[in-house]
């Protein structure tokens, strides 16, 4: 009894460190791509360094209120699919998706009239211009981060934690090389300054949809269908669902 016991601990946290240090690592690299245009704008210009200060100030607090819904997904998917009801994984999923896009669109407005806010709580006026004309680039990367949010989710419910940190770490890598050569210039780009910092940013979290080319994600044809957004039935969402529950054969996906 006691060594079944002992290899039961041990088997717990062995489970527990193999789906919790790649989140710990992602949620590093996620930190690490906002340190990275905090640097390279320091480099580049004091005032810069200054507006995206307040830029991300405000951009990570409406990304934090949007990330709920998606921070939700994870505890209903994994209770759903301990019951093996997958169909109840895709609807959460997808209200999830829909719940964090709709925020997103809300949460744009005071990002794209971002320099009457900050005016109006005493801060420069051309700090404030500056600050505005990232977020006026930077608030589309908020739809890409809420729907990630919602993908490390799912993934991380279904133990893809892995996937979730590669996918970071890519992310991270890719935001700096992209912030840095916009930002300067260099290498036959152009110079925009802290634009260069907002559409390297941008392009870094569009590219993590490339996601979904990975072995483990490959697709289900079976579970696309018509009546789902096409980020359930795409090539990131079928597989898992497909290998998890196998012995539940879906031909179509059913309306919600």
């Amino acid at each position: 009894m006691a060594n079944a016991a002992k290899r039961g601990f041990r088997h717990e946290i062995w489970a527990v460190l193999t789906l919790g240090v790649p989140l710990i690592a992602s949620n590093l690299a996620q930190m690490v791509i906002n340190l990275t245009d905090t640097i390279i704008l320091g480099w580049y210009d004091v005032q810069a360094l200054a507006a995206v200060t307040l830029a991300h100030a405000l951009y990570s607090l409406l990304y934090l209120f949007g990330a709920g819904f998606a921070w939700a997904v994870m505890p209903l998917v994994a209770e759903a699919a301990v019951q093996g009801n997958d169909t109840r994984v895709r609807r959460v999923t997808r209200m999830g998706i829909w719940l964090s896009l709709g925020f997103a669109t809300l949460a744009a407005i005071p990002m794209l009239l971002s320099e009457a806010l900050l005016l109006s709580i005493g801060q420069d006026p051309s700090i404030s211009a500056l600050a505005q004309d990232y977020l006026q680039v930077i608030f589309i990367a908020l739809f890409a981060a809420l729907l990630i949010a919602c993908m490390r989710s799912f993934l991380a419910a279904l133990g893809h934690t892995a996937v979730v940190f590669w996918a970071t770490v890519f992310v991270a890598i890719l935001n700096g090389v992209l912030v840095y050569l916009l930002v300067f210039g260099h290498f036959g780009f152009p110079e925009l300054g802290i634009l260069g910092a907002a559409g390297g940013a941008f392009w870094a979290r569009r590219s993590a949809r490339r996601l979904r080319r990975s072995p483990a994600l490959r697709s289900c044809a079976s579970m696309r269908c018509a009546s789902c957004p096409n980020i359930i039935c795409s090539n990131a969402f079928g597989g898992p669902i497909r290998r998890r529950w196998s012995r539940s054969r879906v031909s179509a996906c059913p309306s919600v």
